[in-house]
């Protein structure tokens, strides 16, 4: 790898040269909006109001216009003398191993648009964006910009959604997208960084964080998707974790940002008890509240029967289960055909809702181990990060709840594209601690 981050030195040395006469906070500007596209990028390509525009390219031209930005963000997140740096190996070899298998089985069979090339962005473009901010050594800037840039995007799509598309007072509420499980999935992410954001902001910047806190899990909680109810429980989790080691390096800094929750937390529960006010005004009977998931209703329900383990979770997960088995039976070493995808009793072809799976019968065992190793490792070190004595929590905080968000994710929906959910640029952006460090 030495010889490999040498190679990186010969080629952004003189690209420094030349970016290092512009001022630094263009710099960051330039880089603040090219973050700002991978975000409305995905967010244009859920929504049906920009459907006539996104849906000229395919997957695949997606893929290399995302790439095009990421290069764009290396060049101008150049700063100073780049060095040599500690590689973490262990990482490493499933970040690397997962993308090559994936490139290698795409030889032999179409294992669909824009996967390939996104497999070569992560090994090609990815490791040179954690070299350069490593070098850097300022991961708390790179998470700021990247949070801000996640924040701002998620308001102004809310605020499309509601203005669009009103919500009902009955339903789940799909916004502008296709499926309320997409309003889910991208409210997920707007929501882990605004609390990021709410940990370590200052001023007017927190101000807009907790606004943002509370519209995004307003629209979880309309969307009602248990995607993200799983994910909000694990950064909660995490949270009170940093709240604890907040309190024991700066109890000040602590007590304001539990202020700052307590603020967020106490304007949701009024919130709801407004709307359960709301209903019972128009209704004149007691209906609930915003708070009042029938899918968790649902869920309890189906637990507390009395049908077998198997069956009771296969309806809980909306069928998951059974999905699961038919793609893990059909799992073969060498990979399928993107157009072969098992079929469900119906005849009809189900999509893996977990990425493991997917790539697996895509691109053959050996890239679906691959891939769950990098998915474990990413797991296990931003948490030994996080736990770690002596690492900037700052930052160590963002990659792990992102980490947490994308694998919890994964786990349920299908993301091979770089270009089609938020969260997936976002978690590849973010793991540059993982794999590099300072000598």
């Amino acid at each position: 790898m030495q010889a490999i981050q040498r190679l990186y030195i010969i080629v952004l040395t003189p690209i420094e040269a030349i970016t290092r006469r512009i001022p630094v906070s263009v710099r960051n500007a330039i880089v603040f909006i090219c973050f700002l596209f991978f975000i409305w990028i995905p967010l244009m390509r859920r929504s049906y109001p920009f459907a006539e525009w996104v849906t000229i390219l395919r997957e695949t031209q997606w893929t290399l216009i995302g790439s095009c930005i990421l290069i764009i963000a290396i060049v101008f997140s150049i700063q100073g003398q780049l060095h040599l740096l500690k590689v973490n190996y262990a990482f490493l070899a499933f970040f690397f191993a997962s993308a090559v298998f994936i490139v290698i089985s795409g030889f032999g069979v179409f294992i669909g648009q824009g996967i390939r090339p996104f497999a070569i962005a992560i090994i090609v473009l990815f490791p040179v964006f954690y070299f350069v901010w490593a070098n850097r050594d300022d991961y708390s800037l790179l998470y700021k910009i990247l949070s801000i840039a996640v924040v701002v995007s998620g308001l102004v799509f809310i605020a499309l959604c509601l203005i669009i598309e009103p919500p009902a007072l009955t339903g789940r509420y799909a916004g502008i997208t296709y499926n309320p499980n997409t309003i889910g999935t991208i409210m997920s992410v707007v929501f882990v960084c605004s609390i990021y954001l709410i940990f370590t902001a200052r001023k007017l910047l927190a101000i807009v964080s907790m606004i943002s806190f509370i519209l995004s899990l307003l629209m979880i909680v309309l969307a009602d998707c248990r995607t993200a109810y799983f994910i909000i429980v694990a950064v909660v989790v995490i949270c009170v974790v940093r709240l604890v080691q907040l309190f024991h390096e700066d109890k000040t800094y602590g007590k304001l940002v539990l202020l700052r929750l307590i603020v967020v937390v106490g304007i949701i529960i009024g919130a709801g008890f407004l709307f359960l006010l709301y209903q019972n005004s128009i209704n004149g009977t007691n209906t609930g509240s915003l708070f009042d998931s029938p899918r968790i209703k649902y869920s309890l329900a189906v637990l507390f029967s009395d049908r077998d383990l198997y069956t009771t979770f296969d309806r809980i997960l909306s069928g998951r289960l059974s999905i699961w088995g038919n793609y893990a039976d059909a799992i073969q070493f060498r990979g399928h055909d993107a157009h072969e995808l098992p079929l469900s009793a119906k005849g009809v072809p189900m999509l893996a809702h977990n990425n493991v799976l997917d790539i697996a019968y895509r691109s053959g065992l050996p890239a679906g181990i691959a891939y769950a190793g990098f998915l474990i490792s990413s797991l296990v070190f931003s948490l030994r990060s996080f736990f770690k004595k002596g690492e900037r929590k700052e930052h160590s905080l963002f990659v792990a709840m992102i980490v947490f968000c994308y694998f919890i994710t994964v786990m349920f929906e299908t993301m091979l594209s770089m270009t089609l959910y938020p969260i997936v640029i976002v978690f590849f952006l973010s793991l540059g601690p993982l794999l590099f460090k300072k000598l």
